[in-house]
């Protein structure tokens, strides 16, 4: 077996660096690579570990799953573009110069701060009303406004806060939350009935029994959540037609945020 030149080591350590970011960002699994770009597990384990580099096609592949450049992904094809004059960002360099000077514990909460930023960035593009922010909320004969949101499924990631959904008013002064949206079925009733308009927040600690906005093989639900060793149970409020329902951890269930408040539009003169 060739010995790994220097070079190779560096070249490995990055790769397996960028790419566990790029999983950890967009929230996916080895697993989701291999049913979704048809490499196999060992070799998926193999780059996530470290200990072995990726074909040029596979770069392609998992370059374009994640939309990003090859180059950033892997340092090998940074010097077949030597030849272009390339400009540096050195505020680019200066974020990634502090992120791995930090330990491990320190990098995970800037992660996930800039998580939060970014969610805050794309709700203040389309215009969503967050009670905890310091824009001033619209009002209109006195009601608070909040603009709901559409939910966007693609092969890479759950994406909340690219659309804009509609307009609605309300009288109560709500909760702290991050997006809002438009509740289609009675699942939830008598509380939370077709038409309702529920506020959610994202990032906050699980627990028990509360009521969650989840996605599972991309359709979204609204349903109490109770967690157990390897199992989530979703349950709903109108027992009598929906039964609750036990998902696995490992299947593909991702839980978007907690609904923190709900309201019945009012209607307008």
């Amino acid at each position: 077996m060739a010995k790994n030149s220097p070079q190779d080591l560096e070249n490995k350590k990055y790769f397996s660096q960028q790419l566990n970011y790029l999983l950890e960002t967009f929230d996916k699994r080895q697993i989701d690579l291999h049913r979704d770009l048809n490499i196999p597990k060992s070799t998926l384990t193999g780059y996530v570990k470290g200990t072995s580099l990726p074909t040029k096609e596979n770069v392609q592949k998992l370059a374009k799953y994640f939309d990003v450049k090859q180059e950033d992904l892997d340092q090998r094809f940074q010097s077949e573009l030597n030849h272009t004059p390339i400009e540096a960002n050195y505020d680019d360099i200066a974020i990634l110069t502090l992120y791995h000077s930090l330990d491990p514990t320190y990098q995970h909460k800037v992660l996930q701060y800039a998580k939060s930023q970014l969610d805050e960035q794309r709700a203040e593009n389309v215009g969503i009303i967050t009670a905890n922010s310091n824009q001033a909320k619209t009002k209109q004969n006195g009601l608070n406004a909040v603009m709901t949101i559409q939910t966007e499924i693609n092969h890479k990631n759950y994406r909340y806060g690219h659309k804009s959904d509609g307009l609605y008013y309300t009288k109560k002064d709500l909760a702290p939350y991050d997006f809002a949206l438009t509740i289609s079925g009675n699942a939830m009733s008598p509380l939370i009935n077709d038409g309702d308009i529920v506020c959610v927040k994202r990032n906050v600690p699980f627990q028990d029994g509360l009521t969650y906005i989840i996605d599972i093989n991309g359709k979204t639900y609204c349903r109490k959540i109770y967690q157990h060793t390897d199992t989530y149970q979703l349950v709903a409020n109108n027992t009598a037609l929906f039964m609750p329902r036990t998902i696995r951890k490992n299947e593909q269930i991702k839980i978007i945020g907690q609904v923190v408040d709900h309201f019945i539009p009012e209607k307008l003169d």
